[in-house]
């Protein structure tokens, strides 16, 4: 005789059907899914603020110029941007459409890595579970360029690994290598990335088999092929290769020994903190006595993971103790950590039925709106420094710029000199940062800085003025200017500004 359910029971079965239902549509659409999302960003960005941020300002300087080279960070983002002002302009649309294209790319190279260990439903609530990684769904909407690549990167260089030590063959060693390539010119700390995952398939007999075979030649001569001149570019530039070393903090006298080790530690809890406390509960609840069609996993593949996770932990320590580094922030760590939730759904799917899947999904969609909402608002918000830089008077600045017949503008920092260039058109612009550009310097001359609040032209611009032109800058002392923030009619945005005539002797008008 079989008893009737309970009320309550048949809710509870019923709300589970349901959500495993909810599950199942989410796992078939997962990828058009996460393509409307970035597709709605783009729209999202050009109604936030008609002004660039400042990520995106420096774009702008570097893509005056086709270059090998172009400063401290690699090029590749650089020639991506130019490639997309050649098809849609200099435009907002162009950089948006860019940044979030790559988003895309690195959130479906998670999703084909993470098919690989386990399956659809696997790879879609590990690649969901990203979103609770504020450095890479929030920071990198709000601010991000370079990162943002180097995340597609690292997540392609991971899958076509996996593809690699699974089925050697040449077609995947030459798009290995063309990946390794695109993660060194992104940005440098896919270093650690590229030698945890070499180090880690050396412990297993098919990445061995792999790294020993003619195929890792051929990927390896690829990736060569492709930085040679790169390579070459930064070899003779090193003064700009390495112009923001300071940031590292490196051989600060007074920090104690344990900094380093400390800034390390809690750059990685911070990155993945919100991610840790979504997944902490599911591993207190009881496994699910219903079976459903959620996949097995490949547990020798979470464990290649996992050692690349730990590998390159190591070296980013050993490299800190090495180099005497003291500050690391969390977005440095992205090439590595950008796997953790691909190990930590690995660890809790035992107690992850479809049902609960489904409140994985629903957590990752509260973030997407919550992203969505705080976006513009982070854009367009006053902070205790003023106005955002959303709203830097940065087209009437360049309407002054072309009032005084300026051909070149040399600026300081390069958000600004950056912000100013997007509304020009003929002129030439240029920072310290950039003094390698190939672009016609002509005269009149417009130097123009915020910092130091100073009339004084910084030592590093009037450093740039004699690099370029060869010749002592003879006045050195500018004027203020204020400019009224865009959409502020009491608020004031400060520069200061000297006019280096053709003639050569410096004036202020």
């Amino acid at each position: 005789m079989v008893r009737p359910q309970h009320p309550q029971t048949r809710q509870v079965t019923s709300f589970q059907t349901k959500a495993a239902s909810a599950s199942d549509w989410v796992v078939r659409w997962f990828p058009l899914i996460l393509g409307g999302y970035f597709l709605l960003h783009v729209g999202l960005r050009l109604l936030s603020a008609s002004n660039l941020g400042l990520d995106e300002a420096e774009q702008i300087i570097a893509a005056q110029s086709l270059e090998w080279g172009y400063g401290p960070q690699p090029p590749l983002y650089s020639w991506l941007v130019i490639a997309m002002f050649s098809v849609f302009g200099k435009s907002l649309f162009a950089l948006s459409l860019l940044k979030n294209s790559l988003l895309f790319l690195g959130y479906l190279g998670v999703w084909l890595a993470a098919k690989r260990i386990g399956g659809r439903v696997f790879a879609a609530v590990a690649t969901a579970s990203v979103f609770f990684l504020p450095q890479i769904s929030w920071e990198a909407q709000r601010a991000l360029s370079h990162s943002v690549l180097l995340f597609a990167a690292a997540s392609w260089t991971v899958y076509i690994a996996l593809l690699c030590f699974e089925r050697p063959a040449w077609g995947r060693a030459v798009a290995l290598g063309a990946v390794v390539a695109a993660g060194v010119l992104a940005k440098f700390n896919y270093f650690f990335l590229l030698a945890a995952i070499c180090a880690a398939g050396a412990l297993y007999p098919e990445g061995r088999r792999f790294l020993l075979s003619r195929y890792a030649v051929g990927a390896a001569a690829v990736a060569a092929g492709i930085l040679v001149f790169p390579a070459l570019w930064m070899v003779e530039h090193a003064d700009l290769l390495f112009s923001r070393v300071h940031k590292f903090g490196i051989h600060r006298g007074e920090a104690p020994w344990y900094a380093g080790p400390y800034s390390l530690g809690r750059a990685a809890i911070s990155f993945i903190a919100v991610l840790l406390a979504v997944y902490l509960p599911v591993f207190f609840l009881k496994k699910p006595t219903e079976r459903d069609a959620k996949g097995a996993l490949d547990r020798r593949k979470l464990r290649f993971l996992t050692a690349v996770l730990v590998l390159a932990l190591v070296l980013v320590f050993v490299a800190m103790l090495v180099s005497g580094t003291t500050v690391v922030k969390d977005r440095w760590l992205q090439p590595t950590l950008f796997i953790t939730p691909v190990l930590v759904v690995g660890a809790a799917w035992s107690r992850l039925s479809m049902a609960r899947s489904a409140g994985v999904f629903a957590l990752a969609g509260v973030c997407c709106l919550a992203i969505v909402i705080a976006l513009p608002i982070n854009m367009n918000r006053e902070s205790s420094k003023g106005p955002s830089a959303h709203r830097i008077p940065s087209a009437a600045i360049a309407e002054r710029v072309r009032e005084q017949g300026i051909a070149t503008v040399l600026g300081e920092p390069k958000e600004f000199i950056g912000a100013v260039g997007y509304h020009l058109d003929t002129e030439t612009i240029a920072s310290p940062e950039y003094a390698a550009l190939q672009v016609p310097f002509d005269k009149p001359v417009l130097l123009i800085w915020r910092y130091p609040p100073s009339e004084e032209v910084p030592q590093k611009l009037k450093d740039l003025y004699e690099r370029l032109y060869e010749q002592p800058l003879l006045r050195t002392t500018g004027t203020s200017v204020h400019l009224p923030y865009k959409g502020y009619s009491d608020t004031y945005f400060s520069y200061y500004e000297l006019v280096v005539p053709a003639g050569g002797e410096s004036s202020n008008r």
